[in-house]
């Protein structure tokens, strides 16, 4: 089968846009297809490098998929930008070679209105990964008129989401007239060579920016290595690569993350609880995939896990203090989490894993 993945959000290795466009790539060449990867024009040249094993990489998208609306214009700012993003994706989308199916990892409302303009265009798949916060009602008429669009043209859709919260408010732009997709979460974690019975290494990992809690991973990794906890911080983006301490040690970006948490005893998310409320993590997917027990913030997407799971402790302010104390309860039980954990790694490859939703977008 000939397969367009296209994201105009791939641009750079930061971020969960390269890690799941590599990922679904690989899959897809492995079961045999033949696989276009349409990105960001400036996308780097070490993305290009590590996607190529993969796929043919064609640099194409002009638009910042992540642009705020509303600094254009505070009342029509998200209106305008839709139509223009709408109009701009569409006549790039237009160039494209034809394909059996066009692959959307991170779907956005303007792309799939795009879809709607390209006569070529016939069947779709995307997950989406979250609603904008800013103005969510006309974000939500953004995409009830992409999806009419498509369907009075007759494109066949496969859309879906992998975290339940986040299909019941994609549901009320979908209504009656498409089911929204429960697709597997495309994360397998790594093995781990054996099971520390105590929590002695600690984890930060992925993309260190503010909603993640970047501004407080410092602080933290010092009082735990303090506490005499090996700490690893990952990151890829080098803001702590001026970290000295002997028991914090600061790697860069993997390729493989899942393999460096199963190093690990416990990890950390510190991430700010409102942006989580719907939205998912591969950092927690992984943990869970692999058997490692975690701290989250209370009442998000990541806590439901660890509800349903019972492998971590859940923090209930995003400070300093409370997510110590959240660490040290897990070290006074942590072989409770631990057993728990792994437990919750045989579920999860029954259900999910990047096989199963490579699959399920085409």
């Amino acid at each position: 089968m000939n397969v367009n993945i296209l994201d105009p959000g791939l641009v750079n290795k930061f971020g969960h846009h390269f890690d799941l466009d590599v990922k679904i790539a690989k899959q897809l060449n492995v079961d045999g297809n033949t696989v276009r990867l349409y990105c960001h024009q400036n996308i780097s040249a070490e993305c290009i490098q590590i996607l190529s094993e993969y796929c043919q990489v064609v640099p194409l998208f002009s638009i910042n998929a992540y642009g705020r609306a509303h600094y254009s214009d505070p009342l029509a700012g998200a209106f305008v930008e839709f139509n223009h993003h709408t109009q701009v994706l569409a006549e790039e989308i237009s160039t494209i070679a034809e394909a059996d199916q066009t692959i959307f990892p991170s779907l956005f409302a303007a792309q799939l209105n795009a879809c709607a303009q390209v006569p070529s265009i016939k069947n779709v798949s995307g997950c989406i990964h979250g609603l904008a916060d800013h103005q969510r009602e006309l974000n939500l008429i953004h995409w009830r008129y992409s999806l009419l669009r498509c369907l009075s043209r007759k494109i066949n859709l496969k859309i879906g989401v992998v975290e339940p919260e986040l299909a019941i408010e994609c549901q009320k732009f979908a209504a009656n007239d498409l089911k929204i997709r429960h697709f597997p979460i495309p994360y397998d974690g790594s093995e781990k060579e054996s099971d520390n019975p105590r929590l002695t290494k600690i984890g930060f990992f992925g993309h260190q920016r503010n909603e993640k809690g970047a501004a407080m991973i410092w602080q933290i990794a010092r009082k735990l290595a303090d506490q005499n906890f090996s700490i690893i911080i990952q990151d890829c983006t080098e803001t702590f690569s001026k970290i000295n301490h002997n028991n914090i040690n600061v790697i860069p970006y993997v390729e493989n993350i899942a393999t460096e948490m199963a190093k690990c005893d416990g990890i950390i998310l510190p991430y700010d609880a409102e942006n989580y409320k719907q939205r998912g993590s591969g950092i927690l997917w992984d943990a869970l995939a692999s058997g490692i027990p975690v701290v989250v913030p209370f009442d998000t997407s990541l806590s439901r896990w660890v509800d349903k799971f019972d492998f971590g402790v859940q923090y209930y302010e995003k400070n300093v203090r409370s997510i110590i104390h959240a660490v040290n309860e897990m070290d006074s039980n942590y072989l409770h989490y631990l057993t728990n954990a792994k437990v919750a790694s045989e579920q999860w490859k029954k259900s999910h894993g990047l096989a199963k939703f490579a699959r399920a977008l085409i």
